[in-house]
């Protein structure tokens, strides 16, 4: 059981993880048997605690697998989205987060994005650089692109 991080064995005596505990609890309530709602507690405390769901829904899909944790949070998550959706900072911030449940909205999302930038008539290029020059505004849509690339990238070199 020790490989599994299940009991942690010492002399003689043997103790449960408090993160393994700690996710187990709450798959029981929360995911699972629904004791206590998923959707009251995503809609009060999302994205404040923004934390402490990748610390507990992150491992819950590890430990239970990704459909038994999609299929009971998937409709918490569609609402949850869906009245948001206007407002960009909250959107990256459910997206940085859930991206991995919602693959097809959050390539959506962006795509709808990127339809919206303007074409360039006659793009003139600048090669000549000063000292700040490089120093500009960064467009989050972007930086949030580039650093889920990164993180599908090092979660496919995991499998």
């Amino acid at each position: 059981m020790q490989e599994k991080e299940l009991i942690e064995v010492q002399y003689n005596h043997a103790r449960v993880s408090e993160q393994v505990m700690s996710t187990y609890f709450f798959y029981k309530v929360f995911i699972k048997d629904e004791i206590l709602s998923f959707k009251t507690l995503f809609f009060t405390f999302f994205p404040a605690w923004k934390r402490r769901f990748s610390e507990t829904i992150i491992p819950s899909n590890n430990s239970f697998g990704y459909e038994s944790v999609l299929n009971k949070i998937n409709g918490t998550l569609d609402e949850y989205l869906h009245s948001i959706y206007s407002d960009e900072e909250k959107v990256l911030e459910f997206f940085s987060l859930f991206w991995f449940y919602k693959r097809e909205e959050t390539l959506s999302y962006f795509n709808e994005k990127i339809k919206k930038f303007p074409e360039p008539n006659n793009p003139t290029y600048d090669t000549k650089y000063e000292t700040n020059d490089f120093v500009w505004d960064r467009d989050k849509t972007l930086d949030f692109l580039g650093n889920l690339l990164i993180t599908i990238q090092r979660v496919s070199l995991l499998r």
